[in-house]
């Protein structure tokens, strides 16, 4: 690993240190631990039970990009190079990181495979923004004026349905890369990547789309447990405010794993439902740690013993 990525990584982690104690001074420690002790901890156990669909949506996901180029793939492989993704994304903003469980999927062009995940991503980004963008709206009626509002949800309105077109006529999306190779023909990798981005058909961007929505819904809900745990708050609200909450801290991939950014905005939406800055705190902390750090310990085990992450010549630059 280069000095300039240690760097980097040193950098992250500050930043995520730094807005983390910022944000624990700001609401007081001992509130935070005492919210602690009058915690209800059969939902955090719900919580953390829902880890398990969560992990096996995520895999149903990367086992339908994998067989587009390695129809033989097994299911260790995936499930292996999935923990390893999700080890790497936990030591990269925006969990970029996520897209090297690519180079764990023996005989297989990781290039194509890199073009396949970058469309899941943004399926991911689209639902995370769609149900966010309710959220805000519902929080815009508070914070700003009716016109302001407005102008937000036609904005909106008019970016998703372009997306959706994009997403769901490939040929469209085939002619736009088609012009994009002929300019990269001196770069075979590239090519190989936007080729992964063309072979996709409609019926595997549908089941990608339906296995986000499921996942993402379970993941809000695990939060709404967690944040049960230490406060009642209605479904609805509950959600509204979770949606923002998931839907800011994408925007902002500026720390490792988003600790301190995720945090600062659950405590933000939630304050605003009245839902004490403890409590908010608490519930999002939790959930990177169910959601994010266990498993990214699981799969460092992974990554020890693979061969694929001492390839720093070829592969650094992606890593970090």
């Amino acid at each position: 690993m280069s000095k300039k990525k240690i760097i980097l990584l040193c950098l992250k982690i500050f930043l995520a240190v730094l807005v983390l104690a910022a944000l624990v001074h700001k609401i007081s420690a001992d509130k935070i631990f005492s919210a602690l002790h009058e915690a209800r901890w059969a939902y955090i156990g719900v919580a953390f039970l829902l880890v398990f669909i969560n992990f096996f949506i995520q895999y149903k996901k990367w086992y339908l990009l994998v067989v587009l180029e390695k129809p033989e793939v097994s299911t260790k492989e995936v499930m292996s190079s999935l923990l390893a993704g999700i080890t790497l994304g936990f030591v990269t903003p925006g969990r970029v990181g996520e897209f090297g469980r690519s180079f764990f999927i023996k005989k297989s062009r990781w290039t194509i495979l890199l073009g396949l995940t970058l469309i899941d991503k943004v399926l991911v980004s689209l639902t995370i923004y769609f149900f966010g963008t309710f959220g805000l709206l519902f929080f815009s009626t508070i914070l700003f004026d009716s016109h302001q509002t407005i102008l937000l949800g036609l904005i909106t309105a008019l970016f998703f349905i372009m997306c959706i077109y994009l997403l769901f006529h490939p040929r469209v999306l085939r002619n736009l890369l088609q012009k994009i190779n002929i300019k990269v023909k001196k770069y075979p990798k590239i090519q190989q990547f936007l080729t992964g981005l063309a072979v996709i058909d409609r019926k595997t961007i549908y089941q990608l789309l339906s296995l986000n929505v499921l996942y993402y819904f379970v993941f809000i809900t695990q939060f709404y447990l967690l944040v049960l745990t230490f406060f009642r708050i209605s479904l609805l609200n509950g959600f509204l405010a979770l949606f923002s909450t998931m839907f800011v801290k994408t925007l902002l991939p500026i720390t490792i794993a988003d600790l301190g950014i995720r945090e600062t905005a659950a405590v933000f939406f939630l304050g605003q439902l009245n839902v004490p800055q403890e409590a908010a705190f608490n519930a999002s902390f939790f959930l990177f740690i169910i959601n994010i750090l266990l498993p990214s310990i699981i799969g460092l085990f992974i990554l020890l013993k693979s061969p694929v992450i001492w390839k720093t010549k070829k592969n650094d630059a992606f890593f970090l």
